[in-house]
């Protein structure tokens, strides 16, 4: 899960940050924060889950706030690696009406899984009061955000560019908003399919709009 870190020293983290414990830690925090929710997160328990002694992780990352900042940092890489590594054949090779369908599709069926919709719901309140998880929040809407945008591009080249972010954000808020209803345990996923094609439609209409 873990893939790569950034240069965080001047936050405190000890220069074997990159060794396979701490990318376990990470990997364990992740969990807990998915699990247990972010109210519950906290070294020691990191610790435990991890089977070290809380100064063992702290050798790692000397402080919660330092752990947490690698936590998201890891968290927006792997998002960003998720939406910016497609398959270049496979996207020259479709049109855009299918593009932005299959597009859709990878992100309901994200939500549907346990760990993106636990650690979303985890992200946005953290966001409230961490001014790290908001600033990644940010950064994760704004690759969304550019996603979404090239696609309508792609449909409607007429718009502009803010138009086209103001329709981005459109689609966005109507498949984040999808995931409240639609996650493992909510009442309406038997409906995930329709609600799919539905949403299919309207993000299409809202792209080719005139």
């Amino acid at each position: 899960m873990v893939k790569a870190f950034s240069t965080l020293k001047d936050q405190g983290i000890a220069q074997d940050q990159r060794s396979a414990r701490a990318e376990a830690i990470v990997v364990d925090a992740i969990q807990l924060i998915t699990e247990e929710g972010y109210g519950e997160f906290s070294l020691r328990k990191v610790a435990t889950r991890n089977g070290i002694k809380l100064a063992s992780l702290q050798y790692h990352f000397k402080t919660k706030e330092v752990l947490l900042n690698a936590v998201l940092d890891q968290v927006l890489r792997e998002y960003e690696e998720r939406f910016t590594q497609g398959d270049a054949e496979l996207y020259a090779s479709i049109a855009p009406e299918q593009l932005l369908e299959f597009t859709i599709d990878f992100v309901l069926e994200d939500a549907q899984r346990v760990e993106s919709s636990n650690f979303f719901f985890q992200l946005w309140a953290m966001s409230c009061h961490e001014p790290s998880a908001a600033k990644i929040q940010e950064k994760i809407y704004a690759i969304y955000r550019k996603t979404f945008s090239e696609l309508i591009q792609m449909l409607n080249p007429a718009l502009s560019a803010a138009e086209r972010n103001i329709r981005s954000i459109l689609i966005i808020s109507m498949l984040d908003g999808l995931m409240l209803f639609i996650s493992k345990g909510k009442s309406q996923k038997r409906y995930v399919s329709k609600i799919a094609q539905q949403a299919k439609k309207e993000a299409l209409r809202i792209a080719m709009d005139k």
